[in-house]
C-alpha cells in the first residue's frame, strides 16, 4: 500500500485531507501563481498555506517562503522562479516525510 492509503484510510478519508490543506489557500496570501504551482498543485504534494506567499507541510512542517522581486509581465525572470520554487515544492520536504517524492494520485485531486 502506499503511504496515504496506510495513513488516511478509505478514500472519503483521503479526500477529506486533500481537501482540508485545499481550503487553507486563499487569494489574497496565494496570488497569481503558474499552473505548477496553484493551491490544487501544492495541496496535491501536502503543502497549506501558513501566512502570505508561506507554505508549510503537513507532516514535516517544513516551510517554503515564494519569494520574487520580478512580475509576471518579466516573462523570463518570473518563470525561472516559479520554476524552481515548484521544484522546492516537489522535492522540499525533510527526507523521512510521507510526502517526499509521494504527493496524492490524481484520482484523488
Amino acid at each position: 500500500k502506499q503511504w496515504y492509503q496506510r495513513r488516511v484510510r478509505g478514500p472519503r478519508s483521503r479526500d477529506t485531507a486533500y481537501k482540508n490543506l485545499l481550503e487553507s489557500y486563499n487569494s489574497y496570501d496565494w496570488c497569481s501563481k503558474p499552473l505548477p504551482l496553484s493551491p490544487l498543485q501544492c495541496a496535491k504534494w501536502g503543502w497549506k498555506l501558513v501566512g502570505k506567499e508561506l507554505i508549510q507541510c503537513g507532516s514535516c512542517k517544513t516551510r517554503l517562503n515564494f519569494v520574487c522581486t520580478f512580475q509576471p509581465w518579466q516573462t523570463d525572470e518570473y518563470n525561472k522562479v516559479c520554476h524552481e520554487f515548484g521544484e522546492q515544492v516537489q522535492l522540499g520536504h525533510k527526507t523521512v516525510c510521507p510526502w517526499a517524492g509521494t504527493p496524492l494520485p490524481d484520482e484523488i485531486v
